[in-house]
């Protein structure tokens, strides 16, 4: 939400509470207004059973009264705690239900921000502090805060009204105790949450560290090259870094608040001095003496919540705004033409491509064009725009200059999943379910998981038929995590080509599939592969140049641009990057 005040904020909060659990909201609201009532007439019903009684003793009648007097007394202060039992109550099962709606709304934007909003660090900051809004159950609290606000406040004006009969001094006396610690609790908060939006970076940062110490791969790293110990002093630097700033603030605002609480005590001390003095000087009686204090005590109660709900609805409030400024973050512009059938060919024309945050491009000028049944494969150096390039073709990314264009037509006007639905990939960062083998298979085309045969046909062409054994079949689980088979490395990469040829498409995009292959199995499998993909289109990204003489089309790249394209003799031919980079890798292999 842009500069939006807080009362705009509590609104929309309040309204989206409504609409999405309006039953609990208006049984909350009507205990709120018994509270309101209960809360309210209490001093005066003191002040009546006072006079009563003085009567009753003067008069030595209205004994009955007396009696039914203290009896209501009684009732009236037995029902707050009835109805505070009632509200924690409903309230658990309103912040469930709360955190489970405002959770999946959260889930459902995340779901449809563009691919290069996860390129930006400021995107995972912001994700964060709108996480934690949601499962704080923070918004929640945002829309009752507001109406505890309206509670304390009528309560406050009530207890005012019953020491306003009295002595218009006592309701001066009595809002100088209160003001104090509003301002300093507000104030408080504040700051509060400018420190939690100031180290939110650091405390991804410690939270990544700690992570690493929980996770098979690091802890095997750290112990066998031996750098723990340096691990954690970065962990410890970076707690301490954010508790050290935690505590400085906490200081201050300690010395506020105690501050504050000492001025509300003194002036609940001189309002009692004040009340027992008129009733000295006979200006109010015995009777209206316990109903001033009844009021008084009413009133600093619900002077210290209101100042409590006000603080919190100050920190809610900024969280809440964070909340929303995260759902208002630009999603992705799907188009509106269906992409039917790719019959003919993909281009790439002067596409310009650069990071979020970033100086230079990571793609400059490209030009390429890949024909329907061709077999292409993308060669270069670390940082030469290879895996950039595979994102621009599949739609993920959006060129900053220039087109891509399936069969002549501009991707940025159709919808995507249209088009994705003819691609299948293997990225280079696969992701490693801890699912079943059918599932970790069977997940990039959901509706044909359990046709075994089409499952068991990706497991023998992606040469997992001894993992199939080992972890008992297709529903054996993966991953230790969950008490499932571990995989070696090479095997997890099997599991991704497996999963990748599994998926019916027509366009097969590779981005290092092999790379943790042996590479006599490597070519073992990729020889099979561009068997199996002899009818299909295939763009082939690898570091290893000998899957080149397979390829139809060779495109190399070098930073950012495209250096070379033509096949494996031709490039050779050339004495260009290509026969440097062939080379150089022949040049490895003989040595080693």
């Amino acid at each position: 939400m842009k500069n939006k005040g807080l009362p705009a904020v509590w609104w929309r909060c309040a309204r989206d509470v409504y609409h999405m659990m309006r039953v609990f909201l208006l049984l909350y609201l009507i205990l709120c207004l018994l509270g309101i009532t209960i809360e309210s007439i209490t001093p005066w019903i003191m002040t009546r059973v006072f006079e009563l009684a003085q009567e009753s003793l003067e008069t030595g009648r209205g004994w009955d009264r007396l009696w039914g007097g203290i009896g209501g007394l009684c009732f009236v202060m037995s029902v707050p705690i009835v109805l505070q039992c009632i509200s924690a109550l409903m309230t658990a099962h309103i912040e469930l239900k709360s955190h489970m709606l405002f959770g999946q709304r959260l889930f459902l934007k995340t779901k449809k921000l563009p691919q290069e909003a996860f390129e930006d660090s400021r995107t995972y900051d912001a994700y964060q502090i709108a996480e934690k809004c949601s499962t704080g159950n923070q918004l929640w609290t945002m829309a009752s805060l507001g109406f505890d606000i309206l509670e304390r406040g009528i309560i406050m004006i009530s207890a005012i009204a019953v020491m306003g009969t009295f002595s218009p001094w006592l309701v001066l006396i009595a809002l100088g105790s209160v003001v104090p610690n509003l301002l300093v609790g507000v104030r408080s908060r504040k700051l509060e949450y400018r420190l939690y939006h100031k180290q939110i970076g650091k405390e991804r940062t410690a939270e990544y560290l700690w992570g690493l110490f929980c996770k098979k791969e690091p802890v095997k790293e750290m112990r066998t090259l031996g750098f723990t110990s340096y691990l954690k002093e970065r962990w410890v630097d970076s707690r301490d870094e954010m508790l050290r700033e935690q505590k400085c603030l906490q200081d201050k605002i300690f010395i506020r608040v105690n501050a504050a609480h000492c001025i509300r005590n003194l002036f609940y001390g001189i309002n009692i001095a004040l009340s027992i003095w008129l009733m000295l000087k006979g200006m109010i009686s015995i009777s209206q003496l316990a109903g001033c204090i009844a009021a008084f005590s009413t009133l600093q109660g619900a002077a210290l919540n209101l100042t409590g709900s006000m603080e919190d609805i100050v920190y809610c409030g900024k969280s809440v705004s964070d909340y929303y400024r995260y759902l208002e973050l630009p999603e992705e512009q799907d188009g509106g033409r269906e992409y039917p059938e790719f019959k003919g060919d993909i281009d790439m024309e002067g596409v310009t491509y650069a990071y979020p945050n970033m100086q230079e491009n990571a793609l400059t000028g490209v030009d390429l064009q890949v024909q329907k049944g061709e077999h292409v494969v993308i060669v270069g150096e670390n940082g030469s725009g290879k895996t950039t390039l595979t994102k621009l073709l599949t739609g993920c990314l959006k060129p900053k200059d220039g087109m891509v264009l399936y069969d002549g037509t501009d991707i940025a006007g159709m919808r995507r999943n249209s088009l994705l639905r003819h691609i299948s990939m293997v990225s280079q960062n696969f992701v490693r379910y801890n699912f079943t083998l059918r599932e970790n298979i069977g997940i990039s085309d959901v509706e044909r998981m359990s046709d075994d045969a089409a499952v068991s046909r990706a497991i023998r062409l992606a040469d997992l038929d001894e993992v199939k054994r080992i972890v008992g079949g297709l529903d054996g689980k993966l991953g230790r995590e969950f008490g499932g088979s571990e995989l070696s490395g090479g095997q997890w990469q099997k599991v991704a080509i497996a999963r990748c040829i599994f998926r019916l498409s027509d366009i097969v995009i590779l981005d290092e599939p092999t790379s943790a292959l042996d590479p006599l199995i490597e070519y073992d499998i990729l020889s099979r592969f561009m068997e199996m993909m002899k009818d299909k289109t295939a763009v082939i990204i690898s570091h290893r140049v000998g899957i080149c003489r397979m390829a139809d089309k060779i495109v190399v790249m070098k930073e950012g641009r495209v250096a070379e394209i033509g096949r494996h003799e031709e490039l050779l031919q050339k004495n260009g990057e290509y026969s440097r980079i062939w080379r150089a890798q022949a040049r490895w292999t003989v040595e080693g």
